[in-house]
């Protein structure tokens, strides 16, 4: 945790992906795909490159 925020980052060795995120539907039981929107929907900001995939949550003081 840095500056306020907590920052997930994801590589591996593959070719990496490119991932619509407004295509997904939910009614479509397939077997992948899902944890990426699992993942976006928790986190603040999402960044997927290729290979690599960056989650960031900010968090917040609650004391100032």
């Amino acid at each position: 945790m840095k500056d306020g925020q907590i920052r997930i980052e994801v590589k591996d060795e593959g070719r990496g992906i490119d991932y619509d995120f407004s295509t997904y539907d939910p009614l479509d039981l397939k077997c992948s795909g899902r944890g990426l929107i699992l993942v976006h929907g928790l986190s603040d900001e999402l960044i997927v490159k290729n290979n690599c995939i960056i989650a960031i949550k900010k968090i917040f003081n609650k004391g100032g």
